[in-house]
């Protein structure tokens, strides 16, 4: 028993060696690992930086990242009016818009919905006579588009509306369309090289005819910032002197980190505007905007600077059948 009890404390004291041993390796392992990640900094500036590796531990997920269920099914609803008002002694204008917006918007479709009611009123006092002029314009436009592969798309369109500014009492057009992308939908985020094909019909209230619209679309994006450029033509196929031609690009230069630059542009050659008045009317209708005049060609530009902060929610993109004007 003796024996037995004087080998139980060796095996004791053994022990408790060990254990101090493993500590002290413990602690000496984490010093190396704090000074060589003090020593970072210092590599950062030597051709060492080259045979750095930085690895981390795999994570099992948690519940949290697992996607939420989406009770709406991609369904977005958009809901939306405003009252604008200003005025002086002789002018005061009265603006009134609604809008009703439906989008689903998914890696193989997309489907746009858009109604709107929007009034405008502009009333002068000029040499003790009262002028009015007041226009009212409402319609909705409908897209659908889905995915056949990673290049083709399908879709088509529709669109109403009602404008006394185009002297339009109502126009719907219907109009399917085909799209290919030079590149991979997959790569749209970073570059996108799109052709849209777009033939359909349109209907006035005083002329019925066939419409033709070819749209080319290029966007890049790369890390100094984003370049989108499009060339659209469209031809009444009834008459094929009834033609336009528009061309649009926008820029954006990033200059620091959050802070873009932005360089907008776009020309139209225009000689299809079949919805202008005969009779020229009232000539205060349109010095004050109420009505459309006879034009050639139009353009636009703007430059300007814009900051972005904050947190960055990644949704699903889906730029098919995007800048088609129908």
């Amino acid at each position: 028993m003796l024996r037995l009890n004087r080998h139980q404390g060796v095996l004791d004291t053994l022990r408790f060696t060990t254990r101090q041993t493993d500590a002290d390796a413990m602690i000496r392992q984490r010093f190396v690992q704090s000074l060589r990640l003090g020593l970072v900094r210092f590599m950062t500036r030597t051709a060492f930086m080259q045979q750095v590796i930085v690895t981390f531990p795999k994570r099992k997920a948690q519940p949290d990242d697992k996607p939420q269920k989406d009770p709406w099914h991609f369904w977005v609803f958009i809901l939306s009016a405003n009252v604008s008002a200003n005025g002086e002694s002789n002018h005061t204008y009265l603006a009134l818009n609604e809008d009703i917006k439906i989008n689903r918007v998914t890696l193989s479709s997309k489907l746009n919905f858009d109604a709107y009611y929007n009034t405008t009123r502009n009333r002068y006092n000029v040499n003790e006579q009262t002028i009015d002029v007041k226009n009212i314009e409402f319609g909705l436009s409908t897209l659908y588009v889905r995915s056949l592969s990673e290049h083709w798309s399908v879709g088509g369109f529709y669109k109403g509306y009602h404008s006394i500014y185009q002297n339009m009492a109502f126009s719907q057009s219907v109009s399917p369309a085909l799209e290919y992308n030079l590149y991979p939908n997959s790569e749209v985020t970073r570059r996108q090289f799109r052709w849209i094909y777009q033939l359909g019909v349109r209907s006035l209230s005083y002329i019925d005819s066939t419409v033709y619209n070819m749209t080319g679309i290029f966007a890049l994006t790369e890390p100094w910032g984003s370049l989108n450029a499009s060339l659209a033509g469209y031809q009444f196929l009834h008459d094929l002197s009834k033609t336009r031609l528009t061309f649009q690009m926008i820029v954006s230069w990033r200059l620091l980190e959050g802070l873009m630059l932005q360089l907008n542009g776009g020309l139209s050659l225009i000689n299809n505007q079949i919805s202008l008045a005969k009779e020229v009317g009232d000539p205060n209708q349109f010095l004050l905007g109420g009505r459309q005049l006879p034009t050639r060609f139009n353009y636009y530009s703007s430059v300007g600077l814009s900051f972005t902060f904050g947190s960055v929610n990644n949704a699903a993109v889906n730029p098919r059948f995007t800048n088609v004007d129908f």
